[in-house]
């Protein structure tokens, strides 16, 4: 339970009330760099699971509550000081419902999947760091630019992108589970046909003595 990757991912999670009142009480600097440790936590935490073999329950359990509470949370705040639209919130919390519910209702029918992210989850995840850290760091210092472009633009731009990659990884998960539910009914079907061509087998050979 207590591997380095599990540490990792406590450690986001306890960052998080900590990125909450830094930035309420608009120490930006400090919430900028939170979020930043916090999100790098969360690249690194999986691969080191990996390479040392600590996967556990705990942590498969731990992780996306961790990952989905941080951006979350940034997200709202930006909202909130109106560095990002609301929409974007929107999206990212109504991608992660529907993961979760399909999640949900997987246990529920007992269907026992290994939970992989897909290339267009894992670049969904960095733009949504991207993007917190462009809005971070463009309330810290909004004068702030690359080259000739500002900091707000790269924050603007990196918003659209970021739907762009919500809609698709959604639409791909919906794809996947569909197909998980699709794969669990055929062969219930086939076994539901098994017994009615064994029921009628049985049908005729018990007619058959009486011809």
């Amino acid at each position: 339970m207590w591997c380095a990757a599990n540490i990792l991912t406590l450690g986001r999670l306890i960052l998080v009330p900590f990125f909450l009142a830094f930035f309420i009480l608009r120490a930006f600097p400090i919430a900028f760099v939170i979020f930043a440790v916090a999100s790098f936590t969360d690249l690194i935490d999986g691969t080191i699971a990996r390479l040392s073999n600590t996967h556990s329950q705990f942590g498969a359990l731990l992780d996306p509550i961790a990952d989905k509470l941080l951006m979350i949370t940034a997200f709202s705040c930006l909202v909130s000081v109106r560095a990002l639209p609301l929409w974007i919130l929107v999206l990212v919390i109504l991608r992660d419902a529907m993961i979760m519910g399909g999640i949900a209702l997987l246990k529920i029918l007992k269907i026992d999947v290994k939970y992989e992210p897909t290339i267009s989850s894992k670049l969904t995840t960095l733009s949504q760091i991207a993007l917190g850290m462009f809005s971070l760091g463009a309330l810290w210092e909004p004068i702030f630019s690359f080259g000739p472009y500002p900091i707000v633009d790269f924050a603007e731009g990196c918003t659209y992108v970021t739907a762009l990659l919500i809609f698709i990884s959604g639409l791909q998960y919906m794809y996947k589970g569909l197909e998980i539910l699709n794969a669990r009914k055929i062969p219930h079907d086939l076994h539901k046909r098994r017994d009615k061509t064994v029921s009628g087998s049985s049908e005729a050979a018990g007619a058959s003595p009486q011809q």
